[in-house]
């Protein structure tokens, strides 16, 4: 339930932010799409390391790993000029 904000918040706001107005449905569509795209490419690598190496552990760490590199690449976009 924690990522469920992201999916359903987060996309649009970001649109809303990172896009000029005329552009904001476009890239609504494009983060929605890109979002489904990879839940389904990537929602089963938690199983999938679990199985290779016995705990979920691994699995949380990289969850870590993507979060504080997706938070950087965000503060970045948005502490760019401009925006």
């Amino acid at each position: 339930g924690v990522g469920l904000p992201m999916s359903s918040v987060s996309l649009t706001a970001w649109a809303r932010d990172l896009w000029n107005h005329s552009k904001y449905d476009t890239a609504v569509k494009r983060c929605t799409t890109a979002y489904a795209i990879g839940s389904f490419l990537f929602g089963p690598l938690p199983g999938l390391l679990a199985d290779y190496t016995g705990s979920y552990v691994s699995s949380y760490l990289l969850f870590v790993l993507f979060t504080v590199v997706c938070i950087a690449i965000i503060q970045m976009i948005y502490l760019k000029p401009g925006i």
